[in-house]
């Protein structure tokens, strides 16, 4: 039985699942974990997701967030899902640790950028752990991660892959999207 978790201040509504199983019957979303729904101030996701769906509605509320529906290029359109699903990940992580990342792909991301950021000391911040990251900081390592001039853009579409080719990311960013004015993960 989900619990829903009223509007405070402006702040989105965030109704919890207890499984996926229910939150893919009462929500007819069969590719995700959760969503946030623009027109109804809404996070609907498991409680896995919920941290991630957090982090796409704080970046989307502070401006930053980068709508792939508005890219005609296919590379900047794969930038802008890219970075917005990192945003997500890193955000959940920054407050659940690896409790907030229960897809494959995100643990892979989570452990290939912990590596190289240890061993070659990249990024913005590199002497800063990112689980002390703010949003702005993990925005700013978004942006920076996904320029597709670095040598690991091919690696970040191959960890994305399978999120970038579903039916989550036709429903979550396509023109004839029943759910255009919402983000899904």
């Amino acid at each position: 039985m989900s619990i829903t978790i009223p509007s405070e201040k402006g702040q989105p509504t965030i109704r919890v699942f207890e499984s996926l199983e229910e939150f893919h019957t009462e929500t007819k979303q069969s590719v995700c974990h959760g969503f946030f729904d623009t027109k109804a101030n809404m996070i609907l996701a498991t409680a896995d997701s919920v941290a991630h769906e957090i982090g796409h509605y704080l970046d989307l509320k502070s401006g930053a967030f980068k709508n792939p529906d508005k890219e005609t290029h296919p590379v900047k359109k794969i930038k802008a899902c890219l970075r917005n699903e990192i945003v997500a990940i890193l955000f959940a992580f920054t407050k659940c640790g690896d409790g907030g990342t229960s897809l494959s792909y995100e643990l892979q991301f989570l452990q290939w950028l912990q590596f190289f950021r240890k061993a070659e000391r990249f990024g913005p911040q590199p002497e800063k752990e990112i689980s002390d990251f703010g949003l702005k900081e993990i925005q700013n390592l978004a942006d920076w991660l996904v320029k597709p001039d670095h040598p690991w853009f091919n690696r970040l579409c191959h960890f994305f892959q399978t999120y970038l080719a579903t039916e989550q990311n036709i429903s979550t960013y396509g023109r004839n999207s029943v759910r255009l004015n919402s983000t899904q993960s």
